[in-house]
């Protein structure tokens, strides 16, 4: 090969790295989806076990074993992760109090689920985890509750008043006074639960080793599910579906994506007076920081409860195709 071919063949094989490095940034920002380029997620997954010296993509789901309160059957969505998907993607449970930051480096998802409780300090981890590449979902009621020394940020810090009404329960003062806005990484405000103003009964169920984990349940049907039918997170699920779930009722901060609405029919009242949102279409999936943050107001395996007749096994072989691919 001559001088001048060899010169070429450097110059485009510089520019064939240089557009797969500039994909790879492309697809670690969510900016694009790798399954949108042959042959891109397997180049993308690779390098990131390179890069961290684990096997990837991964999924953690964090929870709280210890508490009785709080939506979601971790244990139920990890079976199904497992069972019902045909990835080979082998999910962790983890405790969220023994969580730290080193346990969260080289994890591709991460997803919060039963967890009701959640410190000031956890969701700083958090935040910093997503600020490095990380991918998050978080499920219902997560981290509505505060540890016992931290400070919701209320309206009088940031109108500098007296005025105690606190802005939301995922809006915090850290220990140094600076606001953690986490609402506005999950990109909605919590308002309240459903089973928290309307009437529900308790379910007990059994896992693992005897374990049994309890949450609420509507008694009557409570809703029919609209999906975006061009979203991964909401691929083969079909219009008017019915559920008799629990769900978190939020409001939308800002222009989000919301790949999953529920048709509650009517407004709903915590009582013949107070009037709990101002519609009748709830989110059930809302979408932020660029495709790498989705919030969950109703946990995806309350529709592959063993008593279901239906099971909407795709929300969540869903996960895996509209979080990591």
């Amino acid at each position: 090969m001559d001088k001048k071919k060899k010169k070429l063949f450097y110059k485009i094989f510089s520019v064939i790295i240089l557009i797969i490095i500039l994909l790879i940034l492309l697809v670690w920002t969510g900016n694009i989806r790798c399954s949108k380029i042959p042959g891109m997620c397997s180049i993308y997954w690779g390098t990131q076990s390179l890069i961290s010296g684990k096997q990837q993509p991964s999924i953690m789901i964090i929870h709280d074993p210890f508490q009785k309160e709080g939506m979601g059957n971790p244990y139920l969505l990890q079976k199904y992760l497992k069972e019902g998907t045909n990835s080979r993607i082998n999910s962790t449970l983890e405790n969220i109090n023994y969580i730290s930051q080193d346990k969260l480096k080289g994890v591709s998802l991460i997803i919060v689920d039963k967890a009701k409780k959640i410190s000031t300090n956890q969701l700083e981890m958090f935040i910093d985890y997503i600020s490095k590449g990380g991918r998050l979902i978080w499920i219902g009621d997560s981290g509505t509750e505060k540890d016992i020394n931290d400070k919701f940020l209320t309206k009088g810090d940031l109108e500098a008043s007296f005025d105690k009404n606190i802005i939301n329960p995922w809006a915090r003062l850290n220990s140094e006074n600076y606001m953690i806005r986490f609402d506005d990484i999950l990109g909605v405000e919590y308002i309240s639960n459903y089973c928290d103003i309307k009437k529900c009964s308790k379910k007990t169920y059994e896992i693992i080793q005897g374990q049994k984990t309890e949450y609420f349940s509507p008694e009557q049907y409570n809703g029919n599910l609209i999906p975006t039918k061009n979203h991964p997170l909401t691929y083969a699920l079909n219009d008017y579906l019915k559920i008799k779930d629990d769900f978190s009722i939020v409001t939308v901060k800002g222009s989000k994506i919301i790949p999953l609405k529920l048709d509650y029919g009517s407004n709903i009242y915590a009582n013949s007076t107070q009037e709990i949102g101002d519609q009748s279409i709830f989110p059930l999936i809302v979408v932020s920081n660029s495709n790498r943050v989705a919030y969950y107001s109703i946990p995806p395996e309350y529709f592959v409860e063993n008593e279901d007749k239906e099971k909407y096994t795709s929300i969540i072989e869903n996960i895996i195709d509209g979080m990591l691919k």
